[in-house]
């Protein structure tokens, strides 16, 4: 019997081309995978309000995601990272965005 010994390094870089478009109380958010060369399992977004963590949600190898019925007018600071078989990969830089009025 052969054993193949495989190992797979976390990523080294952040997702790529992370953005957030605000929808009313909704946020969209999309990015790419680090790397084309990594089986990435899992991504990891972090959204703080006032520095106080917000939400946090850790879901498959989708590349985005569409959070609702979030609280008005209220700015959440906002990053993801990557996650593979070797460990995490290094986030993003944060973006900001503000939710909207309920009303409008």
């Amino acid at each position: 019997m052969v054993l193949l010994n495989f190992f797979i390094a976390a990523p080294e870089d952040p997702p790529k081309n992370f953005t957030i478009a605000v929808d009313g109380l909704s946020l969209h958010f999309s990015w790419e995978p680090p790397s084309e060369d990594l089986l990435v399992l899992s991504y990891t977004l972090s959204c703080s309000v006032r520095r106080e963590i917000e939400l946090t949600a850790k879901f498959k190898p989708i590349l985005n995601i569409t959070l609702d019925e979030l609280k008005p007018l209220t700015p959440y600071a906002c990053t993801i990272f990557s996650s593979t078989s070797g460990g995490n990969g290094p986030p993003t830089d944060e973006i900001l965005a503000s939710t909207e009025s309920k009303w409008q």
